[in-house]
């Protein structure tokens, strides 16, 4: 009888044993997602850096110009083309501080 029990504890360790392997391989695959995550995000451009070409813009990305909500946006996007900085005067809600701020990341054709 003490074979079979001494048999049956093997038995039950080797299954704890896998067990605990499988489960070092989880938590590794884990963390390996959670690191390759964090890094898609940290390494993605933030878009409120990314130089905008004013005329082929969409209101989306001429949102992101600072002092640019959807509404002044729409008025960029009517009022093209345009040729240089100070074309977007023209626009109303377009005054010489706002220029100042986006004039670093405008783009023209």
């Amino acid at each position: 009888m003490s074979k079979a029990f001494n048999e049956l504890i093997e038995k039950r360790q080797q299954q704890i044993r896998a067990r605990d392997r499988q489960m070092r391989l989880l938590w590794l695959v884990l963390a390996a997602a959670a690191v390759i995550g964090i890094a898609i995000v940290l390494l993605r451009p933030d878009p409120s850096t990314q130089p905008v070409n004013v005329n082929s813009a969409s209101i989306e990305q001429l949102t992101s110009l600072p002092e640019v909500g959807p509404e002044l946006a729409s008025r960029i996007a009517a009022a093209r083309p345009f040729t240089s900085p100070n074309d977007l005067l023209k626009v109303k809600g377009i005054g010489e501080k706002t220029l100042e701020k986006m004039k670093p990341r405008l783009v023209f054709d």
